[in-house]
Parts: structure tokens; C-alpha cells; sequence
């Protein structure tokens, strides 16, 4: 039997859900004030998020630390089309862009 918890992880909407959450309830009004427009992966069971200029930077940070894990990216300061999850790393979920 799989764990739930490690199939939410997998679960995009369900990594979007939460990533969001943590950015609005815990890093949206501190990051807003010092990096608008920078770009934010977070990594949604331990809460840790990682900063850069662009997509692939902050995603490229994350990386480091988790290999393995989703992450939720935002545009700090910015809604709708720049809220995404997304896979890095050498595992294939198939359903993951």
C-alpha cells in the first residue's frame, strides 16, 4: 500500500494548494516588501523556499536541496498564470509538466 502523504506530494493540484497557502499565510507580505518580482519555489512538506531572478533560478536552488521533490513556483508580488507546480529532477511522473 503507498502512503497518502507521499502521493499528495506527487499530486500537483495538491502541491498547488498547499504551496499557496504557505506563501499567502507565511511569505507574501515579507517577500513582497524586499523581492517583488523575483520568483519563489517552495518545497510544501517542509515548508523551505528558495529565491531567485528567474524560474530556473530559484527551481535550480531548490534542486540542491531537494532532488527529488515537487515545488510550488511563484512570481513574488503577481496572480494567475505564474502560480505552477513543477517537477525537477530525473524522475518521470508522466503527468507533471
Amino acid at each position: 500500500m503507498v502512503n497518502s502523504s507521499v502521493n499528495n506530494l506527487l499530486n500537483p493540484e495538491i502541491i498547488a494548494e498547499k504551496g499557496d497557502k504557505i506563501y499567502q499565510e507565511k511569505l507574501k507580505a515579507p517577500l513582497e516588501k524586499e523581492h517583488k518580482g523575483e520568483f519563489v519555489a517552495i518545497e510544501v512538506e517542509s515548508e523551505r523556499y528558495f529565491l531567485g531572478k528567474t524560474p530556473e533560478e530559484a527551481l535550480g536552488v531548490a534542486k540542491k536541496e531537494f532532488s527529488d521533490r515537487i515545488f510550488h513556483l511563484i512570481r513574488v508580488g503577481y496572480t494567475g498564470v505564474y502560480n505552477v507546480s513543477r517537477s525537477i529532477g530525473n524522475k518521470n511522473y508522466g503527468w507533471i509538466f
